[in-house]
């Protein structure tokens, strides 16, 4: 299992270069040069945490791609503030073993499966593993509260884990959430509090990426989600049931998120749609908003324009009575 000692989930501050993290960032290479330049930032971003890390870029084209970080200066570990330092590998996947059973003619599909065999092939002597498209920015003090959050939510016994949401900033500055808003606070039965920290489920609770501890991966590893079975491009099903409702490659990006009994968690949590919950802030009496410090910048900006300007942190969440 995870190191409890050298790796603290709710201590990941001060754990440092006792702690390893293994990273898998999917990246594929297209002509359009902003989504090149959004890889080099997320690769800065894990570059900049205090923890020993694997940094595994899985791609299409790992030339075009070695190139492009090294004239963007993070080709290597080179930032000064990570005193734990690191590995960089950029990696064309060879395994079919997805690819086949998708029965797709897009090698973009079967690349956002691959992390899986890196992941069957590297596990052994870390802690942490993480999962992220080309263009989300996880930064280290969001991986530090995560753990703060995750290991809340594991004391409490419950089957809920930490997750994100994705957000993009508009040119005025203002930052907008991507998925699943809004929604009345006071009816959304999903949300469960510990320790006085509120959490809760998201309508659509899609980030494009994802954190897990040892004990996590090793279940996920050990159930049917880690190789499903495709009957389409679009659909994955276990034992004729759709599980996923998103399509395979957005599925290859959400972990264990559905696995456990989750929509029915008993008491008064219930309808999740996903085993993942994210923080919300009501401090100082102040009307509950989602937490900035769960929320991954979408690099990307290309969403943003589908979303009203009215889906801020705060204003997701119809007010209501806690």
């Amino acid at each position: 299992g995870t190191n409890a000692t050298s790796c603290p989930l709710n201590h990941l501050a001060t754990a440092g270069c006792s702690c390893a993290a293994l990273v898998c960032v999917t990246a594929v290479v297209t002509a359009d040069r902003r989504r090149q330049a959004y890889l080099a930032q997320t690769v800065r971003a894990i570059q900049g945490w205090q923890v020993r890390t694997s940094l595994r870029v899985l791609t299409n084209d790992p030339p075009g791609v070695r190139i492009r970080l090294e004239l963007a200066g993070v080709s290597a570990f080179a930032d000064p503030s990570n005193q734990c330092g690191g590995t960089l590998k950029v990696i064309k996947p060879t395994s079919k073993r997805y690819f086949e059973k998708a029965r797709s003619s897009s090698g973009n599909f079967f690349l956002t499966w691959a992390h899986r065999d890196v992941l069957e092939r590297e596990h052994f002597g870390h802690d942490l593993f993480v999962y992220l498209e080309d263009d989300m920015e996880l930064l280290w003090h969001k991986v530090i509260a995560w753990g703060e959050d995750e290991y809340l939510l594991e004391q409490s016994g419950s089957q809920f884990h930490r997750g994100f949401f994705r957000w993009e900033q508009r040119a005025d500055g203002s930052r907008t959430v991507l998925e699943g808003c809004p929604f009345d606070f006071a009816g959304r039965h999903c949300k469960l509090t510990v320790s006085g920290r509120l959490f809760l489920g998201l309508q659509e609770p899609y980030y494009a990426a994802w954190l897990m501890t040892r004990p996590r991966l090793e279940a996920l590893r050990s159930s049917k989600w880690w190789w499903p079975n495709a009957t389409s491009d679009d659909t994955i099903e276990f034992d004729g049931a759709v599980i996923c409702p998103w399509n395979i490659r957005e599925c290859a990006a959400s972990g264990d998120a559905f696995l456990g009994n989750f929509s029915s968690a008993g008491g008064h949590v219930r309808d999740c749609k996903t085993s993942h919950l994210v923080r919300v802030e009501t401090d100082g009496g102040a009307l509950p908003r989602l937490s900035e410090l769960s929320g991954l910048h979408h690099l990307g900006q290309n969403k943003n324009r589908l979303s009203p300007r009215t889906w801020t942190f705060q204003k997701c969440i119809r007010h209501g009575k806690l």
